[in-house]
């Protein structure tokens, strides 16, 4: 919530914020997987990474169609921040 405030101001978060957005990731959860990933670094300790995937991105598009009341969506889905590969 911290972040939030310092992003929108002092007045943008309202109360109960954290619990509604909380629900809102639950409700892509099924099509959210997280992998913790190891690693070694050059002297041989391991690093833990962890590494988050949409498993079905068909079903995640109409699941945020569905979530904004509409069933034409374009997105792009990608790496890196979000630019296409």
């Amino acid at each position: 919530m911290r972040h939030v405030r310092g992003v929108f101001g002092r007045k943008s978060v309202v109360p109960h914020l954290r619990d509604e957005l909380k629900i809102f990731k639950d409700s892509f959860a099924e099509y959210v997987h997280t992998e913790v990933l190891i690693f070694k670094d050059k002297d041989g300790n391991a690093i833990h990474r962890p590494w988050t995937y949409i498993s079905d991105p068909v079903g995640f598009k109409a699941a945020i169609g569905a979530a904004r009341g509409s069933t034409s969506l374009r997105t792009k889905f990608g790496l890196d921040s979000g630019k296409v590969l």
